[in-house]
């Protein structure tokens, strides 16, 4: 009953979050492998192995299924190795920062890289779903502009202030994973101009490298 409930329980969460999120699924997985488990072992000492045999089968054709959803999530993330070879070894006491849509750019890579995260947001986040309501055009109402407007506004001043406040030593600009309404990348750095804080803190900053689609830029002035 307890394996049961935690698993309806963790299924209905991740259908109510409908975000597609690999870590949503994890615990809903895991359940069904260890209550499947269960069953099967409390069933085939009782000779009930045509019920045990189907757990089984319903457990690995969930398995088939749910596999390439997985699969697709970690495919979308850019892959952390590929990155790590453009950092120092010892990145102990560095910072790094993203600009991006997706979790992916900035996590894991600044936990395998023991580097402290500099900034309050794991992904600018607000942008795509503001650009998405703003794609609706005449169907909104000045209220409704209005309040789009201040949401990208929010996202960039904080942005920068983060940008401006905690100085992170590397900052990767996301190309690849961040596609604006029109599927062509969202343009970051035009994005942030708009405050007029943003040039003079960028400007202490050099493109290093371009790694599948993601910029890496470099701290070289800490004056």
């Amino acid at each position: 009953e307890v394996l049961a409930g935690a698993l309806a329980g963790f299924a209905m969460a991740y259908l109510l979050q409908k975000m597609g999120w690999f870590y949503h699924r994890v615990p809903m997985v895991a359940f069904l492998g260890s209550l499947g488990a269960w069953l099967a072992s409390h069933l085939w000492p009782r000779r009930e192995r045509l019920v045990a045999a189907s757990l089984a089968a319903l457990i690995a054709l969930s398995s088939i299924v749910i596999r390439p959803i997985l699969v697709a999530d970690l495919q979308f993330a850019p892959p952390v190795n590929a990155f790590i070879r453009a950092f120092p070894t010892d990145m102990e006491g560095r910072s790094i920062s993203a600009f991006t849509f997706h979790l992916g750019a900035g996590f894991p890579l600044a936990t395998r890289l023991d580097a402290r995260w500099a900034s309050r947001f794991p992904c600018q986040w607000l942008i795509p779903g503001a650009l998405a309501v703003q794609q609706a055009g005449e169907a909104l109402s000045d209220g409704e502009r209005a309040a789009i407007d201040r949401v990208l506004d929010f996202s960039r001043t904080a942005t920068v202030d983060d940008l401006v406040r905690y100085e992170p030593d590397y900052v990767l600009v996301d190309y690849a994973g961040s596609p604006g309404p029109d599927g062509k990348p969202f343009r970051f750095l035009e994005f942030l101009a708009a405050d007029p804080r943003f040039n003079e803190a960028w400007s202490r900053y050099k493109l290093q490298e371009t790694i599948l689609g993601v910029e890496i830029w470099r701290r070289v002035n800490n004056g």
